[in-house]
């Protein structure tokens, strides 16, 4: 199981930025590897995130998108195991910085 993300230029910054500044838009998705009819194909487990980089800047936004990564997390349980859980965290940690503390 792994995040694969997917990305999409925004024309102008969501948050913070000048009517000209470009944005990025991400969303982490979870999928897991499988072979079907003997050919690799992604499976889809559960959407986890979409977020821009000028949301990701602020820290009460990125301490909701934590939020809701965490909740959707939980709603998964038992399908996703405890190496695959800190694999995921570790991408989704590079990508938008350590969760903001309270």
């Amino acid at each position: 199981m792994f995040i694969r993300w997917q990305s999409r230029q925004r024309r102008r910054a969501k948050f913070g930025g000048s009517a000209d500044q470009t944005d990025t838009h991400w969303r982490a998705i979870l999928v897991e590897s499988a072979r079907i009819d003997g050919k690799p194909r992604q499976q889809h487990i559960a959407y986890l995130a979409g977020f821009t980089e000028s949301a990701a800047r602020i820290a009460t936004q990125r301490r909701l998108l934590w939020k809701a990564i965490q909740k959707r997390l939980k709603r998964l349980g038992k399908r996703i195991s405890a190496k695959d859980r800190k694999a995921i965290m570790s991408a989704l940690i590079e990508k938008l910085g350590k969760p903001p503390s309270k």
